[in-house]
């Protein structure tokens, strides 16, 4: 005697579903382990970006990411609402450190088209950086 008239096609039906079912289960499962390293290294620059801007708002429509002598920079401003100065948040994508120099240069030829109707204005005293000078928001005003 059988458990299913395999004539049926109500009880071929179920058959198949307790078999498949639980097939397609195993197949999901990836046996990709993530980088552990490098989730643990992009929560700390995302944290280091927090602690920088953390009373500032990110004007959206103002990010790029461009390549500048070989290396890829990510440039992002931030700002406090209706008042001046623009914050522009400068980092490399290998994560290496930014001189401040070049990180000024940068930002300044960043802001200029993109929110600057009068000549620019350097605020270095609300400049700041990650301990590891890779991630950099320098104040200008304009």
């Amino acid at each position: 005697m059988t458990l299913f008239n395999t004539a049926s096609p109500k009880a071929l039906a179920a058959l198949l579903f307790a078999f498949v079912v639980p097939l397609t289960a195993c197949q999901t499962t990836s046996t990709n382990q993530p980088n552990m390293q490098s989730t643990q290294q992009k929560s700390k620059i995302a944290a280091d970006i927090e602690k920088l801007t953390y009373d500032l708002s990110l004007v959206e429509e103002n990010h790029l990411e461009t390549k500048l002598a070989g290396d890829t920079y990510i440039l992002d401003t931030f700002i406090v609402p209706f008042e001046q100065p623009y914050y522009v948040l400068v980092r490399r994508t290998d994560e290496k450190r930014i001189s401040k120099n070049a990180a000024e240069l940068i930002a300044e030829t960043y802001i200029q088209p993109r929110g600057c109707t009068e000549p620019l204005k350097r605020r270095e005293d609300l400049d700041k950086q990650n301990a590891k000078g890779s991630v950099h928001l320098v104040g200008i005003e304009c």
